[in-house]
């Protein structure tokens, strides 16, 4: 009994740590933004929208999608799963971006550097040009050889007000090997540069009832560094998880308040989906829930609030609750229990199809419906085109808002 014990954590050890590590470019004093003013506050529409690229097409695609957000400029491409995240500054000749791409199927990333010159739109990022914007730089390959990049802005994005690209747990998992942890505050700080517009975080509930981010029972390599700690997440108080565990790309397990707070003041996501991964804590959910949604609505935060009803339990839990018809939620289980707890939306798995005739039954009863979770781009853009969803939940936000905005 002993041995099979060493071999299946052995085993399960291994499927953990196979992933290489990525190693994002660090900028420090050989940033070419240093010494120069911050790009900030800056229209976004002045810079948003589809660009033709000119060079660089084997890189990047011969289309991309350029997004203003926090103060970074994020660029998504259909080049595999690959996307750009730069940092901005500017003097009296040029702004200019430095940051990082991303292939996020591996562990391929590199450098990328560009600049907005005197007579290719710089008078226009400030507000007083019309010029057309071109982009000129480099981008550094994994083998440390570099190509040259340029593109131009050729149609401005479209609004987006009525569909939702919601990110898988905060924006990210692990597995993905992105510049956060999942289910963290860095994750949602990020997650809109990913090109989320809304976000899925996992619910759950320690030892002393504190309400954290947290997807999986227990506390194993996939998801911390630490070795010693083991056994079910429900057991640790809410110190000691916060002293003693660091997540595996970094940072620490949130609580749910915390998290509530960075989407509320440091992000635009207009919709939070809580994923309840306990039993039992639904009360206590809802209260954070309500005492959020005012907090948003006091600070004129257009903000809605959901809480996820994924299982049998959670539903029966539910419907123990005085007035639970009025509770903001989102049902994954059949239409008719939709409909019985008068869920706001519905959220089946992708796999059980277009439903199409279902949905727009649903959405004749003002009832959205949302898929999860989806993350092959051929299926992606199916849904996108062919289906009326309102919204769909990926892993891939980059690869989803790439194809809404260039469709």
């Amino acid at each position: 009994m002993k041995y099979l014990l060493f071999i299946t954590l052995f085993v399960l050890t291994s499927c953990f740590s196979e992933l290489d590590d990525v190693n994002y470019p660090k900028f420090d004093e050989s940033s070419i933004l240093t010494g120069k003013t911050p790009l900030e506050n800056i229209d976004s529409d002045k810079i948003e929208g589809i660009y033709d690229v000119i060079e660089g097409q084997k890189q990047i695609g011969e289309k991309i999608i350029l997004k203003w957000v926090n103060n970074k400029l994020t660029i998504l491409t259909n080049k595999n799963t690959k996307f750009l995240i730069l940092n901005s500054a500017y003097n009296d000749s040029a702004v200019f971006f430095e940051g990082y791409w991303r292939n996020i199927e591996n562990s391929d990333v590199g450098k990328i550097i560009l600049t907005v010159g005197k007579h290719e739109g710089y008078k226009t990022l400030f507000s007083s040009g019309d010029d057309t914007i071109i982009f000129n730089g480099y981008f550094t390959n994994i083998d440390n050889s570099t190509n040259k990049l340029k593109f131009k802005l050729i149609k401005k994005l479209k609004e987006n007000n009525d569909f939702y690209i919601i990110g898988h747990r905060g924006g990210g998992r692990n597995s993905d090997r992105l510049d956060a942890s999942e289910n963290t505050v860095d994750m949602i700080k990020l997650s809109e540069s990913l090109g989320c517009n809304s976000i899925e975080i996992d619910v759950k509930i320690t030892k002393d009832n504190q309400l954290i981010l947290y997807h999986d029972n227990d506390l194993n390599p996939r998801l911390i560094q630490e070795t010693y700690m083991i056994g079910d997440i429900s057991n640790y108080t809410y110190p000691i998880l916060k002293s003693f565990v660091n997540l595996k790309n970094g940072g620490k397990i949130p609580l749910l308040k915390e998290a509530l707070d960075v989407v509320i003041m440091e992000t635009n996501l207009k919709l939070v989906w809580l994923d309840i991964k306990a039993h039992g804590i639904l009360k206590e959910v809802i209260k954070i829930q309500k005492e959020y949604e005012n907090k948003a609505k006091n600070l004129n935060r257009d903000l809605e609030i959901y809480i996820g009803i994924p299982d049998e339990e959670v539903f029966n839990e539910l419907k123990t609750i005085e007035n639970y018809k009025d509770i903001k939620t989102i049902c994954e289980l059949s239409e008719s229990k939709v409909i019985e707890i008068s869920a706001d939306i519905y959220a089946p798995r992708w796999s059980l199809g277009l439903q199409s005739d279902k949905i727009l039954s649903l959405k004749n009863q003002n009832i959205k419906s949302f898929t999860w979770t989806l993350d092959d781009r051929i299926f992606i853009k199916k849904y996108l085109f062919e289906s009326y969803f309102d919204g769909i939940l990926t892993n891939y936000p980059t690869i989803l808002a790439y194809e809404y905005y260039i469709k």
